[in-house]
């Protein structure tokens, strides 16, 4: 999959995301939004499926040929998220000077400990 494919899925999953996102602030208690497989999907598609692993490897051989194959495929995913980061938050910050997205991240990390289960 090409780097301009994956951006579009990201933001095909951040806009989504978004959508469910404003229908729980509008009624918290909602429960029929459904999550249509879309992240699950996307990670199918990037992720290797397959991969050559000698019949005799270790456990640990095993899975540093799984972290070095998925590796590239991974950090084309990461680009992703971060490009479409990098232009919402140039959009925020040049309409919101006030308030700029590093702000906001670092509000953003402050509540994380609050995202665990």
């Amino acid at each position: 999959m090409q780097q301009s494919e994956i951006t579009q899925r990201v933001i095909g999953i951040l806009t989504k995301g978004a959508e469910w996102q404003r229908l729980l602030n509008e009624d918290p208690d909602r429960t029929d939004i459904q999550t249509d497989g879309t992240v699950d999907e996307f990670v199918r598609e990037i992720l290797p499926r397959t991969m050559d692993v000698p019949g005799d490897a270790s456990p640990e051989v095993i899975a540093n040929a799984v972290v070095e194959e998925m590796r590239p495929a991974i950090g084309k995913m990461i680009a992703g998220f971060v490009a479409a980061f990098m232009e919402l938050a140039d959009e925020h910050d040049s309409t919101q000077p006030e308030v700029t997205s590093t702000d906001v991240l670092r509000a953003l990390a402050l509540r994380a400990p609050d995202f665990d289960d």
